[in-house]
């Protein structure tokens, strides 16, 4: 179960959502970090899809507490996810324009997320999110190292983000 504070994906668990390379990021990431974080995965997953992503975590050497994979939940547990991570990352390969990222804000979370389709006009750059480059795992890396380190910039970003959905979206 989740333990620590946590990183949240939410949403589809396809290949075009690059959720493998989310996780070598994750598990990438300085000791420290690591040490008081969990990446929590939810969402539709089947048995097979956990256990190879466990089988590539293993091969890495690394705990497999440190991922969680939480599989599909409801609403309000979707709601309270939201509400208490610490920061929100869609790393799809493509993207339509991703509700999670929305739902996210709405809780006052920074989204890390690349720039495709509408999300541009959500999450403005370094104000109330980061957008990084398709399939930039050292980046995303950077971005979740920066903001992990600055609790105020993480925090101003999560109000603003909050902001920029109150105030255009319903």
């Amino acid at each position: 179960g989740i333990k620590r504070q946590f990183i949240l994906y939410s949403g589809g668990v396809d290949l075009r959502k690059n959720i493998s390379a989310l996780i070598r990021v994750f598990l990438k990431l300085p000791f420290e970090i690591k040490l008081r974080h969990q990446l929590v995965i939810t969402g539709e997953i089947s048995k097979d899809v956990v256990e190879n992503f466990r089988a590539s975590i293993k091969s890495l050497n690394e705990s497999s507490d440190e991922v969680i994979f939480v599989g599909h939940v409801s609403d309000t547990q979707l709601s309270n996810l939201y509400s208490s991570c610490k920061l929100y990352i869609c790393p799809s390969l493509y993207e339509g324009f991703g509700l999670p990222i929305l739902e996210a804000m709405s809780c006052e979370i920074p989204v890390i997320s690349v720039p495709n389709a509408g999300i541009p006009d959500v999450i403005y750059d370094g104000i109330n999110g980061f957008l990084v480059p398709n399939n930039s795992p050292e980046i995303i890396a950077k971005k979740i190292i920066f903001l992990l380190d600055n609790p105020l910039i993480l925090f101003e970003m999560g109000k603003t983000a909050r902001k920029k959905i109150k105030n255009e979206f319903t």
